[in-house]
C-alpha cells in the first residue's frame, strides 16, 4: 500500500473522520484530503510536507520510516534558473551615477535661492521687521496688570504678567522663647512639640484595613508590592500596588492572595504566620489561599 492509503486505512480503523483528524492536528480538513490523495505538492515546500505527513502518521500510528521512504521517492529536482536577459555593465553604472546626479541637482535647485536670499541680507531685515511688529502687537494688545515707572531721563514702563506674591514665613523659635522664667517649657515649646508629634503620626498613618469579617489576613510590606486579594465568589477585595506598611484584609469566607515582591512581605492568617516560600514562584510572586473550605 502507498503511504496515503496507509494513512487513510489507519484513520478509518480508528473510526475517525477527516474532520476529526484535522481538529486533532489543528489543520484544515482540505489539507487532510490532499494528504490522503497523495497530492504532496499542494502542501507547500518540502519542509512543510515532511511536517504534515509525520504529524498525520504519528497520530494514526503509521511508522515514521514509511513517511521518510515515501518522501524520498517523491523528491523533485528544482528547475535550473536560466537568465532571460543581460543588462550591460555600462548601463548599470550610468543609471547609478545618473540617479545621484539627479538628487544633487534637485538639492541645489532648492537650496540655492535660500542661500542667496540669506546672503543678500534681506532675511535678517525681514526677521528684524517681524520682531518689531510682534513687539508692537504685544505692547498694544496684551493686558498689563502691574506696571512701574523708572525716571532715568525717559519714562520706561516695565510690565509683569504675573502679580507679585508675598510669602510670609513663620519666625523661628529661639532658645529664650522655649524656656519660661521658672525653667519650665513655655507654651511655644509645647505647641512646637505637639505639632512635631502630629506630623510624625500623620506620616506614619493608620493601619490600612480593607473589607470586613471574622477572618483577618495581615500583610506587612517592606517595599512596594503588587497585591491582589480575591474572595471565594471572585470579588476583588484589593487589587493595587501597595507601599511599605501594615495592611489588613478581613472576610467571613476564604480568600486568595497574589503578592508580588514577596521576599519583602510577611503574611499572617488569624495571627498565625504563613510560610510564603512554599508558594513562591521563581519570579518572586507568591500565590496562596487562606481559610479554604469556608464561606
Amino acid at each position: 500500500m502507498s503511504l496515503p492509503d496507509q494513512l487513510k486505512a489507519a484513520r478509518e480503523a480508528k473510526n475517525w473522520t477527516i474532520e476529526d483528524v484535522g481538529q486533532q492536528l489543528r489543520l484544515p480538513a482540505k489539507l487532510i484530503k490532499q494528504i490522503e490523495g497523495g497530492d504532496y505538492q499542494s502542501l507547500g515546500a518540502p519542509i512543510y510536507q515532511r511536517g504534515y505527513l509525520h504529524s498525520f502518521a504519528r497520530l494514526v500510528g503509521v511508522p515514521a520510516a514509511q513517511v521518510d521512504e515515501a518522501l524520498a521517492d517523491s523528491v523533485q529536482v528544482e528547475p535550473e534558473l536560466v537568465a532571460t536577459g543581460v543588462v550591460p555593465r555600462g548601463a548599470l553604472v550610468a543609471e547609478r551615477y545618473l540617479r545621484s546626479a539627479t538628487y544633487i541637482a534637485l538639492t541645489a535647485l532648492i537650496a540655492a535661492p535660500v542661500v542667496w536670499y540669506a546672503a543678500s541680507g534681506r532675511l535678517s531685515e525681514e526677521l528684524a521687521s517681524f520682531d518689531m511688529r510682534q513687539r508692537t502687537v504685544d505692547e498694544t494688545t496684551l493686558p498689563i496688570p502691574q506696571a512701574s515707572r523708572q525716571g532715568n531721563g525717559s519714562d520706561v514702563v516695565r510690565a509683569s504678567m504675573f502679580p507679585e506674591v508675598t510669602v510670609s514665613r513663620p519666625e523661628p523659635l529661639i532658645a529664650e522663647d522655649l524656656v519660661a522664667a521658672d525653667g519650665q517649657l513655655s507654651d511655644a515649646a509645647d505647641s512646637a512639640g505637639s505639632r512635631s508629634a502630629d506630623a510624625v503620626e500623620e506620616a506614619a498613618g493608620p493601619e490600612q484595613i480593607v473589607g470586613s469579617g471574622a477572618h483577618l489576613a495581615e500583610l506587612e510590606l517592606v517595599g512596594e508590592s503588587w497585591v491582589e486579594v480575591v474572595g471565594v465568589d471572585g470579588t476583588a477585595i484589593q487589587r493595587a500596588v501597595l507601599g511599605p506598611g501594615h495592611w489588613q484584609f478581613r472576610s467571613d469566607s476564604g480568600m486568595s492572595l497574589t503578592i508580588g515582591n514577596s521576599l519583602e512581605a510577611t503574611l499572617r492568617a488569624d495571627g498565625q504566620k504563613v510560610d510564603l516560600s512554599a508558594n513562591r514562584s521563581p519570579n518572586n510572586v507568591a500565590r496562596i489561599e487562606l481559610f479554604a473550605g469556608e464561606g
